[in-house]
C-alpha cells in the first residue's frame, strides 16, 4: 500500500489530488492509516504550539470526515478540547473553518460533547458557533425538532447571563438562518444591551433583511468530496493567484463604475447615470435625484420581499400593514447606503430628501396615533417597530433638522422649527416619556427654545423638569439649566442657590465641581 502520509508531505503549497483521490479510491485500506495519524497528532500536540500541523493531519480529518468515520468525532471533540485550551496553532486554518462540517459529517450523537464545547468560553467563539450551526443543521434536516432547537438557543443566552462574550452575534446568526421569528424580541434586547457586533452582522435592521431573506442558505453541509472540500483553499500557491486577479478586477470595475458617475459629464439624451433607464434630460436633469442613486435604490432594495413559497414567512404575516407602510418609509431614509467612498455626494441634496421622507412618517405616524393608543414608545414598539424603533428615528430625525438649522442659519429657520416643534409635540402629546431617554427630548426641547429666541421659558421649562424627572437625569439637566444661565446672564448667585437647594448630597458635591469650570 501506498505511503499516503509520505505523499501528502510531499509539497505542501500544492493541493495533493492525486492522493486524494488514491484514497477515495482504496477507502477500507486508507481508513486505519489515516486514523493512526490522527492519533499521532494528539498524542504529540504539545510539539505544535508554535508551528501547524503537517499537511498529513489536515488531509487526514477531511478524508476520514468524507468517509463518514464516526471514530473521528470524539477525536475532534478531544483537538477542539486540547488546542483551544492550550493555546497555539496547531491545525492548519482550513481544517478549523471546516469544523462544522467534519462534526455533521462524523457526528455520533453525543450532543453533550458538543453542549460542552458550546458553554466553554476559554473556547474560542468561532468554535463554539461552529458547534452551534451543527446543531442548526440538524434542525433544518429534521433530527432535531424546532421547539428542542429554540429551546436550547434561549438556554444558551441565558447560561451567558446578557454578559459582554461575542457568543451572541453568531447566536443572532442562528436565529436568522433559522428563521425563528419568534426570538426576533431577543435579538433586539440584545442589540440593546450592545452585545451585537455589528462589524460582524450589521445592525438590527440588516438582521431583520437577513431573516427574511430566504435567499441566504446555511452552508454547514456533509463532506462528500474532498476535492471538492480542499481544492479551492487560498494556502495551495495555485488558488492564490487566482484569488488575487479576481479581488483586483472587481474593485478595478467598483472603482470605474464610481469615476464614471462622479466625474463623467452627463449629455442631455444619454442615460442617466442614476441607473433608472431613461434619458438624463427626463430624470436627474429636472426631478430631485442623484447621479449615484442606483446605490442608494440597490440599498434600499433589500427590503424584505413578499413571500413567493405558502410555506416561507414574509412580514406581512406578522405585522399590520399601516406599520409596515411606515417601516418602508423609514427604511429609504435610514438603512446604510452602500455609495463607493471614493464618490463625491451631494450630501444637501440627500438630506433635502430625508426632511421629505421623515416629513411622510410623521404624517402617517399622527393618523395611526389618532386610531390607536399607547402608553409608552416601547409599547408601540413590541407592536409595530420592524427594523427601527421609534426613538430611533425621533434621534435621526431631529439630527438632520438641528444640522440644517445650523449650517442654514436663519435662511430656512421657520421651516426647519416648526418640523422640530411638530416631531416633539408628537411624541409628548401621545406618549409618557417619563424615562431615562427623555434627556435626547429635553435636547431637542431647549434647541427648539434657542432658536425661538425664549431664554427665560427655557430657564422655567429645566427647572420643571429638575421636580419631575427620573433621579438618574437630574445631574444632566442641572448641566444644561447651569449652561444656559452662565452662558446668557452669567448670574453666578442664581447659580449657587440651585446648588444650596439641591437636597441629594452627593449630587450637590457633583455641582460644586462642575461649576469651578465656569469663568463667572
Amino acid at each position: 500500500m501506498k505511503n499516503i502520509i509520505a505523499e501528502f508531505n510531499k509539497n505542501e503549497e500544492k493541493f495533493a489530488k492525486e492522493t486524494v483521490i488514491y484514497c477515495q479510491k482504496n477507502k477500507k485500506k486508507v481508513k486505519e492509516q489515516l486514523l493512526s495519524e490522527v492519533d499521532r497528532f494528539i498524542a504529540n500536540i504539545d510539539d505544535y504550539r508554535d508551528k501547524y500541523c503537517e499537511a498529513s493531519v489536515a488531509y487526514s480529518i477531511l478524508l476520514l470526515a468524507e468517509f463518514k468515520d464516526k471514530r473521528l468525532f470524539s477525536r475532534i471533540v478531544n483537538i477542539i478540547n486540547l488546542c483551544n485550551i492550550k493555546e497555539g496553532r496547531y491545525l492548519w486554518e482550513g481544517v478549523i473553518d471546516s469544523y462544522d462540517n467534519i462534526i455533521v459529517s462524523v457526528f455520533d450523537e453525543n450532543y453533550s460533547a458538543l453542549d460542552d464545547i458550546i458553554r466553554n468560553h476559554k473556547i474560542s467563539v468561532y468554535t463554539r458557533y461552529d458547534c452551534l450551526k451543527a446543531y442548526l443543521y440538524f434542525y433544518n434536516n429534521g433530527t432535531i425538532t424546532k421547539d428542542k432547537f429554540t429551546k436550547y438557543l434561549q438556554d444558551i443566552i441565558d447560561y451567558y447571563n446578557y454578559e459582554d462574550d461575542a457568543i451572541y452575534t453568531w447566536i443572532a446568526y442562528l436565529i436568522s438562518d433559522a428563521k425563528l421569528f419568534e426570538l426576533m424580541p431577543i435579538v433586539r434586547k440584545l442589540y440593546e444591551k450592545s452585545l451585537i457586533e455589528t462589524g460582524i452582522i450589521g445592525k438590527y435592521d440588516e438582521f431583520v433583511d437577513s431573516i427574511f431573506d430566504y435567499n441566504h442558505i446555511n452552508k454547514t453541509h456533509i463532506i462528500e468530496n474532498v476535492v471538492d472540500e480542499m481544492g479551492w483553499w487560498y494556502c495551495f500557491k495555485e488558488n492564490q493567484d487566482k484569488d488575487d486577479k479576481k479581488i483586483g478586477e472587481a474593485f478595478e470595475k467598483l472603482f470605474m463604475d464610481a469615476y464614471q458617475i462622479t466625474n463623467k459629464k452627463v449629455g442631455r439624451n444619454e442615460l442617466c447615470p442614476c441607473g433608472s433607464g431613461k434619458k438624463y434630460k427626463r430624470c436627474c436633469a429636472i426631478k430631485k435625484r442623484l447621479p449615484y442613486q442606483k446605490y442608494i435604490d440597490e440599498s434600499i432594495d433589500r427590503y424584505p420581499k413578499k413571500k413567493t413559497n405558502e410555506n416561507e414567512t414574509d412580514i406581512y404575516d406578522i405585522y399590520n400593514e399601516d406599520a409596515i407602510e411606515i417601516d418602508k418609509l423609514m427604511y429609504s431614509f435610514l438603512c446604510h447606503k452602500a455609495i463607493p467612498i471614493f464618490i463625491k455626494r451631494d450630501y444637501k441634496l440627500e438630506e433635502e430628501m430625508n426632511i421629505e421622507i421623515c416629513d411622510k412618517i410623521v404624517q402617517l405616524l399622527k393618523s395611526k396615533l389618532e386610531r390607536e393608543h399607547y402608553n409608552t414608545i416601547d409599547d408601540y414598539d413590541i407592536k409595530n417597530s420592524i427594523h427601527y424603533s421609534l426613538y430611533y428615528f425621533f434621534i435621526k430625525y431631529t439630527d438632520i433638522l438641528l444640522d440644517d438649522l445650523e449650517s442654514n442659519g436663519y435662511t430656512h429657520k421657520l421651516y426647519y422649527v416648526d418640523r422640530l416643534e411638530e416631531i416633539l409635540d408628537l411624541f409628548y402629546n401621545n406618549f409618557d416619556i417619563n424615562d431615562k431617554r427623555e434627556i435626547a427630548f429635553i435636547d431637542r426641547r431647549i434647541c427648539l427654545y434657542r432658536y425661538k429666541d425664549k431664554i427665560e421659558e427655557m430657564i422655567q421649562y429645566l427647572e420643571y423638569k429638575l421636580n419631575t424627572c427620573v433621579p438618574e437625569m437630574k445631574y444632566d439637566i442641572y448641566v444644561y439649566l447651569i449652561d444656559i444661565i452662565a452662558e446668557y446672564y452669567k448670574d453666578k448667585d442664581r447659580i449657587n442657590k440651585y446648588i444650596k437647594n439641591e437636597k441629594d448630597s452627593k449630587l450637590k458635591q457633583r455641582l460644586k465641581e462642575l461649576i469651578k469650570d465656569y469663568a463667572l
